[in-house]
């Protein structure tokens, strides 16, 4: 199911949690987890998993900290629906952005789950669309404990080579020091988001150090653009990162592998157009 709602109720929606629950003390970023403990949100039932990018991804991760989901697997309620599945009485979804200009144009189509490079004509139809967690769904297969994790170990590889960190107990503080401000005003959140999704792209552990007098202050200017180009920007950064040569895959799945029609200059994509 497809959605009509506007651009700036989207936008809204993502500043205003990132700025409150900075300041309640409550946003991912802020906590410290264990290797495996956090990690990045996606597709179930397609293989390999495509991954949410973006501000979305950024969104889904402060949704799941609000409402205390452990799940990762977030699922279109069209792919709800053709799986025979049904969402728990009373739960309620989250709207997500399938084109706007601080959203990737993704290449899974939330109607269906089908893949392409070019886009069909339904697709292009699509602006927003509803999406539940796993645990929110009656009769979601449980979560795999012992999931393969050799996708994980090249992209790991793949940030030591673009990094420069010797062995990946120095990968968070190398892609730190690297990390460009993209002339964000939001600079601290930016860079602490930025380190979150990375962890949760390697399932490293994570120690939120931060300056929290300037994450403060940011959350209280109240500045919604700085803060969703804060979002934007931090979850590309994290993504190239463990892509071969900080390539930005549009086709977001959980590999390594790239297909060059699906690789796009980060200058050709998104805010930067």
């Amino acid at each position: 199911m497809t959605i009509n709602r506007d651009d700036d109720a989207y936008y809204r929606d993502v500043a205003s949690r990132i700025s409150r629950m900075t300041l309640e003390g409550t946003a991912p970023w802020l906590k410290d987890y264990a290797s495996g403990e956090a990690e990045v949100t996606y597709y179930p039932f397609l293989d390999p998993a495509p991954i949410y990018g973006g501000v979305n991804a950024v969104l889904l991760d402060l949704v799941s900290a609000e409402r205390g989901f452990k799940d990762p697997r977030w699922v279109p309620m069209a792919m709800v629906e053709s799986n025979n599945l049904a969402p728990k009485y009373g739960e309620k979804p989250v709207c997500l952005a399938f084109r706007n200009r601080f959203v990737e144009i993704t290449d899974t189509n939330p109607v269906d789950g089908t893949v392409a490079t070019a886009l069909s004509n339904n697709a292009k139809r699509i602006s927003y669309y509803y999406v539940y967690n796993a645990e929110q769904i009656r009769g979601m297969p449980p979560l795999q404990k012992d999931r393969d994790t050799s996708l994980v170990k090249k992209k790991t590889q793949n940030a030591l080579n673009n990094t420069g960190a010797r062995r990946v107990a120095e990968l968070l503080p190398s892609f730190s020091k690297q990390l460009p401000t993209h002339n964000c005003q939001a600079k601290e959140t930016l860079a602490a988001i930025a380190r979150y999704r990375l962890a949760c792209q390697l399932r490293l552990p994570y120690k939120a150090e931060i300056n929290a007098a300037k994450l403060r202050r940011e959350a209280q200017a109240g500045d919604r653009e700085s803060l969703l180009r804060a979002a934007y920007y931090a979850s590309n950064d994290a993504a190239t990162a463990t892509n071969p040569e900080r390539s930005l895959v549009v086709e977001r799945r959980r590999t390594v592998q790239r297909d060059p029609e699906l690789t796009h200059s980060r200058k050709q994509r998104g805010i930067e157009r």
